[in-house]
């Protein structure tokens, strides 16, 4: 079986990322663990007492599952790294659908095997993983600027997690209809409408998408993407936001398969 090794493209730390969390293009499988998910002693926090074992965590996965950056897989908990994976782990969307719709991404999802049969179920179990990382790194950050020591395992999530948590919005941008290669402006499908062209109905709920590209907290819905999606009503000729205008709008539709 062909193995890649690090160092890891863009595009492969993403389809890596998103393969750890069964929400890739290609067929799922298990997922890279570490060794230590179990506990470690050389991989305790800094309230733990001498000789105690931490717990790995799951963060959207099955325990102890570990992190693709540039440099290789890392584990947000402890100090263990790898730098290979097989290639069918980093397999990329397939080039006939570069040019296709959020239904056609939807349709391509549906390649897991019936474990996700749906789009809305797809996006649900990302957006569970994208609240646990999140969560993971706030509470590692909150210790590593309360701690007076230097901590490794802590240290260590607030550097890793943030590959995780934007190789996982990218793919929900891509399920949105909206490409978001890294460094580049996102591109959108046929079913988003540039504000500029047209405005929605009066009184009308849509998806407005944003761009901005200064975006450098983690914690932000755009990070990775320099480009978010939220809910607003247009009314009296003019989307209702705080702060920045979005660029494009859609109707707000549900779609399931």
């Amino acid at each position: 079986m062909s193995r890649i090794t690090a160092p890891f493209s863009p595009e492969q730390v993403d389809a890596l990322n998103q393969f750890q969390l069964g929400v890739s293009w290609c067929s799922p499988g298990h997922p890279v663990l570490c060794p230590h998910w179990g506990g470690s002693e050389d991989a305790l926090d800094d309230d733990a007492p001498a000789g105690a074992r931490i717990t790995h965590g799951e963060q959207g996965g099955p325990l102890g599952v570990l992190v693709a950056t540039a440099s290789g897989w890392q584990c947000p908990h402890c100090d263990h790294s790898q730098n290979w994976a097989y290639g069918f782990m980093a397999q990329l969307a397939p080039q006939a659908f570069a040019d296709d719709s959020t239904a056609s991404f939807a349709a391509l999802a549906l390649r897991t095997q019936g474990q996700i049969t749906d789009r809305q179920a797809l996006l649900e179990r990302i957006d569970g993983a994208i609240g646990a990382y999140k969560e993971l790194f706030v509470s590692r950050f909150v210790r590593e600027n309360q701690s007076d020591q230097e901590s490794e395992p802590i240290s260590r999530a607030t550097t890793v997690v943030p590959f995780m948590l934007a190789s996982l919005r990218r793919r929900r941008m891509e399920l949105m209809g909206v490409r978001c290669a890294a460094g580049q402006a996102p591109v959108t499908d046929e079913s988003w409408t540039r504000l500029s062209d047209a405005k929605p109905g009066d009184s009308t709920s849509v998806e407005a998408l944003y761009h901005d590209e200064n975006i450098t907290n983690p914690l932000h819905d755009g990070f990775g993407c320099n480009a978010w999606i939220e809910i607003r009503r247009f009314y009296l000729g003019r989307i209702l936001t705080i702060g920045a205008m979005p660029t494009h709008w859609r109707e707000l539709v549900r779609l399931v398969l």
